[in-house]
């Protein structure tokens, strides 16, 4: 079951489109999101739910207080989101594992640092490399987001960006070693 729980991105990497959803966040209750989650449990046996959010992730607090509420009235559902590498870090990677989140997708794009400087993603090719590590030893499935193909892409940041993906277990096609 998808749902959303919040809209816009304040990131302004240059290849996305913020024509649907803007680029200023606004996000429903934690108290609403985690009633709409009982209703599907209790109502239609929904086990599992994906948070198809631009940026489930980008205010701390809110994902630190959803977990807390998620784990103190005892709702176990699994769950998945979208996160950015500059934004987690082991604490809270380990308080989503513990209120059932089990993936989390990070739009890593590029192994380039170059490419991720052009793309203007104010993240680096090491926060990607340490957020999916840390993602892994907590217990959640890291899902990158890749993409190849910018207007100074050369064979070389093509290279970077395999290395990067070899590096951190990508493997051709779908999947992680």
């Amino acid at each position: 079951m998808k749902l959303v729980t919040s809209r816009g991105c304040t990131y302004h990497c240059t290849y996305c489109d913020h024509s649907t959803f803007g680029d200023r966040f606004r996000s429903r209750s934690v108290d609403s999101v985690i009633e709409e989650m009982k209703l599907l449990r209790d109502r239609y046996g929904v086990k599992a739910v994906a948070f198809v959010d631009d940026l489930f992730l980008l205010n701390k607090k809110r994902a630190y207080e959803f977990c807390d509420k998620l784990l103190s009235q005892g709702i176990f559902m699994m769950w998945s989101c979208n996160g950015r590498v500059n934004l987690v870090d082991k604490d809270l990677l380990n308080k989503m594992r513990s209120a059932g989140c089990v993936m989390i997708g990070y739009g890593i794009e590029s192994g380039s640092q170059t490419i991720l400087n052009e793309m203007n993603k104010k993240a680096t090719v090491e926060q990607a490399k340490k957020a999916i590590d840390l993602t892994w030893k907590s217990g959640i499935t890291p899902f990158p987001y890749m993409l190849v193909g910018m207007p100074s892409e050369t064979e070389d940041t093509i290279k970077e960006t395999m290395e990067f993906c070899k590096e951190i277990g990508i493997v051709e096609g779908f999947g992680f070693l």
